[in-house]
């Protein structure tokens, strides 16, 4: 029997866009990322899929970004001990599922009460994937990692979340951070001042918008100290051979790239 969903906040469905992505990706005979867990998911939910508007270059931001991430991930896996990583707005994701037996670490998927009791009833929680209900916005899971692991190797992972949020929230949120940790890693994507300017058309029909578009990494580290920035890569820096003429107009100009969304990484201290 599929699961009905029912979701108590306006940012909450949008979780379902990048699942279906995965899960179309995942099909592909080239796919930049399989996802065996986001098919299953699919067949298993109660929702009409073909109302979500099907964007090929916003789809493709999507399954790039999971897979640059899983691979920075397996990296920082393979140079540490007792790592920690925690999916902050993890929705439906399946990055334990897809990484866990390559990437030896405690997960920990985080997200608001309605999401994480839809999680429970679709996706196994276990010793090594725990599930965290509560607010980004709020500090008592900061608390609580921070009791548990202060003395393990972190990395948050804000993967299509940060941009729902204000710039003075992002700001908050990434102090909270380094208030509470003094090492680690963060990660997170965000989409540029070109695509502001064009809009989503991927959230056609959700009653939500993008608050927040960042294209130059000083608007983020300018603001707080103890993040250093490691990495910035524009979408259209990887995989180029599937963004087509965009691709190769991004590698003769950079800048381009970057001004439509990237992809950032930085070391906590």
């Amino acid at each position: 029997m599929k699961e009905k969903i029912v979701f108590k906040s306006a940012v909450s469905p949008t979780l379902l866009i990048p699942l279906f992505v995965r899960a179309q990706e995942s099909k592909r005979s080239d796919a930049i990322l399989y996802d065996e867990m986001a098919e299953s998911l699919l067949e298993s939910i109660d929702y009409d899929f073909s109302l979500l508007t099907e964007n090929y270059e916003s789809a493709l931001c999507c399954v790039i970004r999971a897979r640059y991430f899983d691979d920075c991930l397996v990296d920082f896996c393979s140079k540490h001990d007792n790592v920690v990583i925690v999916n902050v707005g993890c929705g439906l994701d399946t990055r334990y599922q897809r990484i866990g037996s390559k990437a030896k670490a405690v997960y920990y998927d985080l997200d608001l009460p309605d999401v994480i009791e839809l999680r429970r009833k679709l996706i196994p929680e276990s010793e090594n994937n725990i599930f965290l209900s509560g607010s980004v916005l709020d500090s008592d899971w900061l608390k609580f990692l921070y009791e548990k692991h202060k003395n393990d190797n972190i990395v948050f992972v804000f993967e299509g979340v940060l941009m729902y949020f204000d710039k003075k929230d992002i700001i908050h949120v990434f102090n909270n951070i380094t208030s509470h940790f003094v090492k680690g890693e963060l990660y997170f994507e965000m989409f540029g001042n070109r695509i502001q300017a064009s809009g989503i058309d991927a959230l056609e029909g959700f009653n939500v918008s993008f608050k927040c578009y960042v294209s130059e990494s000083d608007a983020i580290r300018n603001r707080n100290p103890s993040l250093h920035l490691i990495e910035q890569k524009a979408h259209t820096d990887i995989h180029p051979e599937r963004w087509g003429l965009k691709g190769v107009l991004s590698a003769l100009s950079p800048d381009m790239g970057l001004q439509e969304g990237s992809l950032f990484r930085f070391r906590i201290n």
